[in-house]
C-alpha cells in the first residue's frame, strides 16, 4: 500500500498524461496504473478494480484496456518526454525541486 505522500507523487506524475485521454479514459488509466503499483497480490483487472473504494464495475476498466480509442504512440511520446525532463533535473538534491520542475502537484504531502 502506498503512503499518502507517494500517492500524491503518483497522481502528479499521472497528471502529465491527462492530455492523452478523455475524462473517463483518464480515470481508468489512473486506476489501472495506481492499481499496478499499489495493489497487493494478484494484479488482474478485477483485482485492481477492487483495490479502490470508489470502484465501479470492472467492465469499464476492461473496455478501457481492450477497446478504447487512445493512442499508444501519444502515451509513449509523453512518457519519454517526462523521463527526459526527469533526467534533466535528477541531480537536484531536494525531491521537491524535481517535482516542482516536473510540475508534479501534491508531492510534498505527508
Amino acid at each position: 500500500m502506498l503512503v499518502s505522500s507517494a500517492v500524491g507523487v503518483m497522481e502528479g506524475l499521472l497528471e502529465q498524461f491527462r492530455p492523452c485521454f478523455s475524462r473517463p479514459q483518464f480515470k481508468n488509466f489512473s486506476t489501472y496504473i495506481l492499481g499496478l503499483v499499489a495493489c497487493e497480490g494478484r494484479r488482474n483487472v478485477d483485482a485492481i478494480n477492487r483495490c479502490f473504494v470508489d470502484a465501479g464495475d470492472q467492465s469499464a476498466l476492461n473496455r478501457f484496456l481492450t477497446s478504447s480509442p487512445w493512442s499508444l504512440q501519444l502515451i509513449e511520446a509523453k512518457r519519454l518526454a517526462v523521463v527526459r525532463l526527469y533526467q534533466k533535473f535528477k541531480h537536484q538534491t531536494k525531491p521537491e525541486t524535481i517535482y516542482r520542475k516536473l510540475n508534479v502537484h501534491g508531492a510534498s504531502r505527508s
